[in-house]
């Protein structure tokens, strides 16, 4: 009878993959989604974006329309800071974001400031 040989090494470790960079999937993954966000951030940061609200002084109810940027972009919940020109603000997503902003031809023809700033200075007059 013949008795089986026990194997006394030490198992072999299992490697991870690594892909490019000599990362794991994971982290491959984990850095897509970041640059995702990236991304969808700068496409919207700064854009111009005009929502209607009611307007409670009208006896009717009115829509008022308010003129605004988006300033900032959560990460965490994916949702969008808009402020408005009267000081108020809001949290929103990419959705309702999209039906808001204004699109880059309605900017470059001038039909509406690009920033609520006043313009600069003219420049100074030359005198001979």
């Amino acid at each position: 009878m013949v008795k089986p040989r026990k194997n006394k090494s030490p198992p072999k470790k299992v490697a991870k993959k690594k892909h490019a960079r000599g990362r794991s999937a994971r982290e491959a993954a984990r850095d897509a989604d970041w640059h995702a966000h990236v991304l969808k951030q700068s496409a919207f940061i700064g854009r111009r974006v005009v929502k209607g609200f009611v307007d409670e002084a009208s006896p009717h109810g009115f829509l008022k329309e308010f003129g605004g940027e988006v300033i900032g972009y959560d990460m965490n919940t994916g949702w969008f800071k808009v402020e408005y020109e009267d000081g108020d603000g809001e949290e929103i997503d990419e959705k309702e974001l999209e039906e808001i902003i204004l699109p880059d031809h309605v900017l470059l023809a001038g039909l509406l400031p690009e920033s609520p700033e006043e313009p600069p200075p003219p420049p100074p007059s030359r005198e001979a």
